[in-house]
């Protein structure tokens, strides 16, 4: 019997073509065009896998809807792939993590060591992702208050305290700025503050 597949994505085009591309590999593929609608279609078809475009709802609240609505396993097709990208699919129930550069073989491959209970994530998220599942998430002091961050957003963080710009961050991370900026943004989030400059007030303060 082949695979019931939900497919999510706000993108009709690119959605077309995942789609024709996991026909092609013997997937029953059911096409919707958000969340709410992939929770509906994975209980009707009984859908074993359900496969969500980040650009369409946000990673880890989206998986976090998607687990709890259905018992489909979760993966994530997203443009971007930082660490915090990848460690908030899968502590809010994803199973797999797939950048929008991956080839279809890549998918195909993606999708069956899910459907084989395997988790799917990009090989440089590996070593983070263990370190993270093995001693979770430590608390930082962020103005007045503690909050959860991962490793690399404790690097970031740490770096901010420095003093150091995005630029300066980015260099000596090895990652882009846009990434930096992301890490940041994950950060003013959990901290309740809304964006960088007023992050950099709290860590002043």
């Amino acid at each position: 019997m082949s695979t019931v597949v939900v497919l999510a994505s706000a993108d009709g085009l690119y959605r077309a073509g995942v789609a024709s591309l996991l026909r092609g590999a013997g997937f029953i593929v059911v096409e919707v065009a958000d969340v709410p609608a992939a929770i509906a279609a994975s209980r009707e078809h009984e859908a074993e896998v359900c496969v969500f475009d980040t650009d369409m709802d946000e990673g880890a609240a989206a998986t976090r809807r998607l687990a709890a609505g259905s018992s489909a396993r979760i993966v994530a097709l997203a443009s971007q792939r930082s660490e915090s990208d990848v460690l908030g699919v899968i502590r809010n129930g994803g199973s797999g993590f797939v950048p929008k550069t991956a080839n279809g073989d890549g998918l195909i491959r993606a999708l069956r060591a899910v459907l084989a209970g395997q988790l799917a994530i990009p090989r440089g998220a590996i070593s983070t992702l263990v370190g993270e599942l093995r001693v979770g998430p430590r608390r930082t002091a962020v103005g007045a208050q503690r909050i959860d961050l991962t490793s690399r957003e404790r690097n970031v963080f740490e770096l901010l305290e420095n003093g150091l710009t995005t630029q300066e961050m980015a260099a000596r991370l090895g990652i882009s700025t846009v990434t930096v900026r992301r890490h940041l943004g994950a950060i003013a989030a959990k901290a309740g503050t809304r964006g960088v400059a007023r992050l950099r007030l709290l860590v002043e303060a």
